[in-house]
């Protein structure tokens, strides 16, 4: 909707600048302003938005990792919001794709990291509640000598103010 309305205000720039060009450079100068201010205050409101739940207000449980379409996986589980007042929006996910030489609980430190991936779960949770999530992603073909163990670690956290 707002490419419709951008291309009618960049017609009118157009056919006005013919007639009434300082009209025109007026108006461009104005929007072009107006931009700057809007894109500023956005990127406010996402810093603030960043800073309303920590890291360690989240938990993700019971996540399980099964073979999707054309070698991606899914990513299933359940997202927890611990904070008190807000609620999350967005969490970014890494998730590390590991051939360990067996399976299970194993050390790390034996294992070979196979690539690595963002997910971006987008999830409205309130305050003090869990849902599940569903994401689907994609790690490089490689080739696997033991089996397929995942390590994930949250690193970023989008939340807002819940409102009652």
């Amino acid at each position: 909707m707002h490419w419709f309305v951008l291309g009618i205000i960049g017609l009118t720039l157009v056919v006005s600048a013919s007639r009434y060009p300082r009209l025109a450079f007026t108006l461009l100068v104005v929007l072009l302003a107006v931009a700057v201010i809007t894109f500023q205050l956005n990127l406010k409101n996402d810093e603030r938005s960043d800073s309303l739940i920590s890291d360690s207000e989240v938990e993700l449980s019971q996540v399980t990792m099964t073979s999707g379409y054309a070698g991606s996986y899914d990513m299933k589980g359940i997202l927890r919001n611990d904070s008190l007042v807000s609620s999350i929006v967005e969490v970014v996910v890494q998730i590390e794709m590991l051939d360990c030489p067996t399976q299970g609980k194993t050390d790390r430190g034996n294992c070979n990291g196979l690539g690595w991936a963002t997910a971006r779960i987008t999830k409205d949770v309130p305050p003090g509640q869990k849902q599940e999530f569903n994401t689907n992603l994609s790690f490089p073909a490689s080739e696997v000598s033991g089996y397929i163990t995942w390590d994930y670690q949250i690193s970023q956290v989008i939340g807002r103010p819940h409102l009652r």
